[in-house]
């Protein structure tokens, strides 16, 4: 399924890369901070994020 408001992921793997490279707002603060993963790390959370939707 499509992820996102808008659609425009169509993986988990894209949703969590796209989080992973978040940049900052217009106004250069942002709540959302850039997830510094290791690869197994993101794995393991694309893992269990796939868990919550079975």
């Amino acid at each position: 399924p499509p992820y996102m408001h808008a659609g425009q992921f169509s993986s988990l793997d894209e949703v969590v890369a796209h989080y992973a490279k978040a940049a900052p707002s217009v106004e250069g603060v942002s709540e959302v901070h850039p997830l510094e993963l290791s690869d197994r790390e993101r794995a393991a959370l694309v893992a269990f994020l796939k868990t919550l939707s079975e």
